[in-house]
């Protein structure tokens, strides 16, 4: 029977102990590194004819193996006569360089050999599932069971062409579209000479039959030929999505992005550490997921948002400002921003309600009280008693003005009379007229029975202003009009006497303990406080004060959930609830501090912490980015 010959170099030919030394009588080579074909014996039909009877029956001898690739020899220790199992004309080789990969056999699996005249493309449809794999040694791996041989012991041949005839030095046609197959990987070449070493040594099959087992064993524990690799059963987790190099890149630059956000609050928390009033931003990082379950993750994102701490309480410290103001416990000052200015110079405000915690108050050119940032305080505005007209807001302005003279009517006596006196006794009181100029009364308390006296009225030079008649209990001493009161005069002129505190009792001699009387002269102002309980006073040098405002305190449900504006500043929303405006101390709302101030509620070394542990984060997240980065470059670089 013609010889056949694998790859560039020698050949099995039938009869013969050694391969021959290239293309000769009898057989052909294949193309140097080219893929394996079986030769093709002068004479022998062309692609599309009928196979020799000879190799169709696999009557022919085997050789010494075979060479893969460009003259690269893997020879056996004997021949492997086809003994009707394939013969030597199934079996390939691979490309110059690559390793073996084992494949469909182009004559179906081990015993099905065409009949013959068949063609060898019906032969190969015939068998697409062949039942037995073609092992292969590495290429370039001299010892154990050549390629030829293995494929004569299995009776199949060896996946990378259809072993068609050809010409002599041509490439062989590819295989029928088909699952592809993987190289041989590790597990595989480590397993084949273990298997090899266990074979008996011997001149072939024939004389061997355990060889011939030990070959099949070693083919049955590669892939599935024509399938490979891929072919394999699937896994548990198969057809779910991998986490991607790409997904893991995303990820990381999240976290760059929300540690950088994170940075920027902790700089500004910084730089803002000395602000009266600043609230502090905390870092919330929030997980957003893509797909998670019990058999797989893929990779998310993480975000950054502001956490606000408006409920937070920052230090108190004491002022000099006598308008300063530092809000302890809940809530905040109600405030209101400037707009611009009226003809008469006097400013208008806008509409929208703002509120703050910063209280470094001062009394600006027009007379608001206005803080550091420019927004001014509001209240709710006082009668000219001193009470505070709750229910309206209003910006509170402090008039430099002075304050106007004006004449006494009321005299507050605190005394008590002698029980047994017998004659008038006089006293002297302190009183303003209209214009502001201070005069003298004269008072003469008579006793007219017992327990019963008269009060009357003149003025320094002797004219009448009045009398009353009092009475007074036997027992206790008080006085029993009603009111404790004496009216000296009519209208305008008329003087009344508060006698509330005057007593009848046993002393000596009439004892007048205090006076205290309306009235004043014309006043300048000298200046404004505020109170602990938001009484806005303004003090004139005539020693009188008035109260001009109050200052209420402004509480919300949640007052971290207010809109951040500039100048420490908040802005009212929804989510924050509504707002309640109350006197401070009462109905949970906090206490006032005059002459004082709240400071920034940042604390500088947490901060540094909170500033070293995103540096940190930030860099792992840029380690992330570099690692996928490389590992994507290797990727692509698996073409090369």
């Amino acid at each position: 029977m013609p010889a056949m010959s694998w790859g560039k170099g020698g050949a099995a030919t039938a009869g013969s102990a050694a391969p021959s030394a290239g293309p000769g009588d009898g057989k052909e080579a294949c193309g140097a590194g080219g893929r394996a074909v079986p030769a093709r014996p002068r004479g022998w039909p062309r692609p599309g004819s009928a196979w020799p009877a000879s190799c169709a029956s696999g009557a022919g001898g085997g050789g010494t193996g075979s060479a893969a690739g460009s003259g690269s020899q893997a020879a056996t220790t004997g021949a492997a006569p086809g003994a009707g199992a394939g013969g030597s004309c199934g079996g390939a080789s691979s490309d110059s360089g690559k390793p073996f990969r084992p494949g469909a056999a182009p004559f179906g699996p081990a015993g099905a050999v065409p009949a013959a005249g068949a063609s060898p493309s019906a032969a190969n449809n015939a068998a697409n599932a062949p039942s037995a794999p073609a092992a292969l040694a590495p290429e370039g791996q001299e010892g154990g069971v050549g390629s030829a041989a293995m494929a004569g012991i299995m009776g199949v041949g060896l996946e990378g062409s259809r072993s068609l005839p050809s010409k002599s030095g041509a490439r062989a046609r590819p295989a029928p579209p088909g699952p592809r197959t993987l190289p041989h990987g590790a597990a595989t070449r480590q397993k084949l000479p273990a298997a090899r070493q266990s074979l008996p040594p011997g001149p072939g099959t024939a004389a061997h039959p355990a060889r011939r087992q030990a070959g099949m064993a070693v083919a049955t524990a590669l892939p599935h030929p024509g399938r490979g690799i891929a072919a394999q059963a699937p896994g548990p987790l198969q057809g779910t999505p991998r986490m991607s190099l790409f997904g893991s890149m995303t990820t990381a630059i999240s976290g760059m992005n929300a540690q950088a956000r994170a940075l920027g609050h902790i700089s500004d928390n910084v730089a803002n550490s000395q602000t009266i009033g600043f609230k502090r931003t905390d870092t919330s990082f929030a997980n957003l997921l893509t797909q998670s379950n019990e058999r797989t993750h893929a990779p998310s994102a993480v975000v950054a948002t502001p956490s606000a701490t408006v409920s937070l309480q920052g230090s108190v410290e004491t002022v000099e400002n006598p308008l300063s103001l530092a809000l302890s416990g809940n809530g905040l000052f109600s405030v209101a921003q400037a707009a611009g200015r009226n003809a008469d110079g006097s400013l208008t405000f806008d509409t929208q309600p703002l509120f703050t915690r910063a209280g470094d108050f001062r009394k600006d050119s027009s007379g608001y009280l206005v803080n550091g940032s420019g927004y001014a305080l509001q209240g709710w505005a006082a009668n000219a008693a001193g009470e505070a007209q709750q229910g309206v807001l209003a910006p509170v302005r402090i008039s430099d003005a002075p304050l106007p003279a004006t004449a006494t009517r009321t005299v507050t006596l605190n005394a008590s009379l002698p029980k047994g006196a017998a004659a008038p006794i006089q006293s002297q009181v302190q009183i303003y007229n209209a214009a502001g100029e201070q005069q003298t009364v004269n008072l003469t308390w008579t006793r007219t029975a017992d327990n019963a006296w008269n009060v009357a009225g003149t003025t320094a030079e002797g004219a009448a202003l009045g009398e009353a008649n009092l009475a007074f209990d036997a027992n206790t001493g008080a006085l029993t009009n009603n009111p404790p009161q004496a009216v000296l005069g009519a209208g305008d002129a008329a003087l009344t006497l508060n006698l509330a505190n005057l007593a009848q009792g046993p002393v000596a001699a009439y004892e007048q303990r205090s006076v205290t009387v309306d009235g004043s002269r014309a006043g300048a102002f000298r200046s404004a406080s505020i109170r602990d309980n938001g009484d806005v006073v303004v003090s004139y040098d005539n020693g009188q004060s008035r109260t001009v405002a109050k200052v209420p305190v402004v509480t919300f449900t949640n007052p971290d959930a207010l809109q951040r504006m500039d100048g420490q500043a908040f802005g009212m929303t929804a989510e924050a609830g509504t707002m309640q405006v109350q006197a401070a101390g009462t109905q949970g709302a906090g206490t006032l501090s005059s002459s004082a101030v709240e400071r920034s509620n940042v604390d500088i070394a947490a901060e540094f912490s909170k500033l070293v542990v995103a540096q940190r984060a930030y860099t792992a997240n840029t380690r992330v980015v570099t690692t996928s980065d490389e590992m994507l470059n290797e990727t692509i670089n698996m073409r090369r």
